[in-house]
């Protein structure tokens, strides 16, 4: 079986990550995907009621809320199994970024951040913003880090195939 990457993700993959490798400076913006928790129930109120008769609480409110976190992904797939849908770049990935790949699908985060972008982004026009807005649940140093591994091999050695 296959899974399909997006091809407009592969090709923007390096511009991703947040530092860049010359001077270690700040310029995309990236930070930890933040957390929430629920909102916790209201407490009920009690009193004494007029004439000696005795009140009772009123109903704790139902709490909602907190994040949604990062979606599962297909943890523990192999390059062989990673598809584009474009066999000319799946050709060259598998012959020059298997490692990086491989590494990547390893890491329960970078798999996940590859299936909110596929799930999430696939079409986007401006696939940056919507991976900081669909995805910002997966977006740490290391998951930005091992996904721009995959991004650099694949300019460096794949960006004609995978245009």
């Amino acid at each position: 079986m296959k899974l399909n990457v997006s091809v407009a993700g592969l090709a923007y993959l390096v511009f991703l990550g947040a530092c860049s490798a010359s001077d270690g400076s700040s310029t995309g913006g990236l930070t930890d995907g933040g957390s929430g928790t629920g909102g916790s129930g209201a407490t009920g109120g009690s009193g004494t009621g007029g004439s000696g008769a005795t009140g009772t609480g009123g109903t704790g409110a139902t709490g909602t809320g907190g994040g949604t976190g990062c979606p599962a992904g297909p943890v523990g797939a192999q390059c062989q199994q990673i598809g584009t849908g474009n066999a000319t770049c799946d050709t060259c990935m598998q012959t020059n970024c298997c490692n990086e790949t491989n590494a990547c699908f390893a890491d329960t985060g970078c798999a996940g951040f590859n299936q909110c972008l596929t799930d999430n982004c696939a079409s986007a026009s401006d696939i940056q913003q919507c991976a900081q807005t669909a995805c910002a649940a997966c977006l740490t140093q290391p998951v930005v880090d091992l996904f721009n591994a995959v991004g650099a091999c694949v300019q460096a050695n794949c960006a004609t195939e995978c245009g």
